[in-house]
């Protein structure tokens, strides 16, 4: 396997993190930078943080996760600074320790849905998986992020619209399970993880989207 050169951050990345926003040719540089194709430098912690997690993903081989973590640093974007980014590169910086064995699983997850031409629920997929972090921990997301996976195997090949509904519909309404103001920490742990349960169960994308429609009617969350 041929190696890949060390990430780097020249300046206009260090303009970059500095402005918070970013033009076309921030945009490529970004992906300079996964692709180990700009000097080394030391800027920002947070441009240290992304440095060091590359260099965990990179020393991985794992390819999906290596494009995914390319997917992640793009999908940002002018909002490179925020709070989604802050808290994704955080709780990635903890899931590093405390989740070793799903780690690349979030970064290969952007590479799916980038390479299904799923793009447009890659930010909805950092904003819910921050959000499950915050309520439940960086342990544990396994059940998370493997029925994300079947759901985008399930997807594949068909219509991308569709397809893009039905994860925009499963991941809001799992953020709202997290959000509900009327269930227990307890509670919503245990609903969660039915809701995922009974979402891997269904084999199709039409029986997937009766089941969200009914428990959106047959739970108040």
């Amino acid at each position: 396997m041929s190696s890949i050169s060390p990430i780097g951050f020249n300046q206009d990345i260090t303009n970059f993190f500095n402005s918070r926003s970013a033009s076309s040719t921030n945009s490529n540089n970004l992906l300079n930078i996964v692709s180990g194709e700009t000097s080394l430098a030391t800027i920002s912690s947070m441009g240290q943080q992304i440095n060091n997690l590359y260099s965990l993903v990179q020393s991985s081989g794992d390819k999906d996760a290596i494009n995914g973590f390319k997917t992640a640093m793009l999908s940002m974007g002018s909002d490179m600074g925020n709070m989604r980014s802050v808290n994704f590169f955080n709780n990635m910086e903890n899931m590093s320790y405390t989740d070793k064995k799903n780690f690349n699983k979030v970064f290969s997850t952007l590479n799916e849905l980038n390479k299904n031409s799923l793009d447009g629920q890659v930010n909805n997929f950092i904003d819910t998986f921050n959000n499950a972090v915050d309520k439940f921990g960086t342990k544990d997301m396994g059940d998370f992020l493997d029925t994300m996976k079947n759901l985008i195997e399930k997807t594949a090949g068909g219509d991308r619209l569709k397809a893009n509904s039905t994860l925009f519909s499963f991941l809001n309404t799992y953020n709202d399970i997290l959000n509900s103001e009327n269930l227990k920490k307890n509670d919503k742990e245990t609903i969660a993880s039915k809701f995922l349960k009974d979402i891997d169960s269904r084999e199709t994308i039409t029986s997937i989207n009766q089941y969200i429609k009914d428990f959106k009617s047959n739970n108040s969350i």
